[in-house]
């Protein structure tokens, strides 16, 4: 039997969304950590700011002090990303990142079609 800290639905969904990952914990926490786009396209990112926790889910899981190995796996994930700080920020950040250029490449289309070829 797994200590369960986290909301009992929330969890089953996050533990879902991240059997299909097929990564585990500290690679995606080491994904996050140096914005490996050849681990995390931007489906996954997206997919991955609905799983981050919050600062108070955070702080539960944080202040477990029990043994470690009883944790659930959306508990585990969670302690493991912990120490990324404005995870979900950050997460938001590099989705912008990645959709940058093709937003620009728009924006010029869109606007003025003499600044297609301009480079910003």
């Amino acid at each position: 039997e797994f200590v369960q800290l986290i909301d009992p639905k929330r969890s089953y969904n996050i533990e879902i969304g991240l059997s299909r990952f097929r990564m585990t914990h500290e690679a995606i926490r080491d994904a996050i950590t140096h914005m490996d786009e050849s681990q995390l396209d931007s489906d996954r990112i997206t997919k991955l700011c609905t799983f981050m926790p919050t600062p108070e889910e955070i702080e539960t899981v944080c202040s477990y002090d029990g043994d470690e190995t009883l944790l659930g796996n959306t508990e585990r994930l969670f302690r493991t990303v912990s120490p990324i700080p404005e995870i979900l920020k950050r997460l938001r950040l590099w989705l912008f990142k990645l959709s940058f250029s093709h937003t620009m490449q728009e924006v010029r289309d869109r606007w003025h079609p003499s600044l297609r070829h301009c480079m910003f």
